[in-house]
């Protein structure tokens, strides 16, 4: 609880993505998990890790005491989905993570996918989608760089 500890919840997150240090981040949830029972886990993830180790590690983050992931989505298009996160791990990527966020809420851990508030994507596919999913979809604003504000 918040007063014992002076957290309401630990996330990993960052510059970069996390599940790429698995081993990492496992031992880390374990020991946290450990330590401190009854403050959630949470993970923010590109959602591409099965893909990236090309196996699944959902049972993993489970049972390292990780509770909650909040899984980047960005567009319900799949072209557009290669277009905006380039991944590394070929061509199906936003099946990958659509198949994560899937076994994530088959094996007890909360799921949540966000989106940024592009003017060029369909943001209704993107809520529909997540509906489909069974999962809540949080937004965030759009902050275009140079080059991007005429997207």
């Amino acid at each position: 609880n918040r007063e014992a500890s002076g957290f309401d919840s630990i996330v990993f997150a960052g510059y970069g993505e996390p599940t790429l240090k698995l081993e990492e981040l496992l031992t880390s949830a374990k020991e946290l998990h450990h330590l401190r029972p009854a403050i959630p886990l949470r993970l923010n993830t590109n959602g591409l890790a099965n893909a990236h180790y090309k196996r699944d590690i959902v049972l993993d983050l489970a049972t390292s005491g990780i509770q909650s992931v909040s899984v980047q989505l960005n567009t319900a298009d799949a072209d557009q989905y290669l277009q905006i996160m380039k991944p590394k791990t070929g061509q199906s990527g936003l099946d990958d993570v659509c198949s994560f966020v899937r076994n994530c809420m088959s094996a007890g851990i909360q799921a949540e996918v966000t989106a940024v508030e592009r003017p060029d994507v369909d943001m209704e596919a993107v809520q529909g989608l997540a509906k489909e999913l069974g999962v809540e979809l949080r937004t965030r604003s759009f902050h275009p760089g140079p080059g991007e504000a005429n997207l």
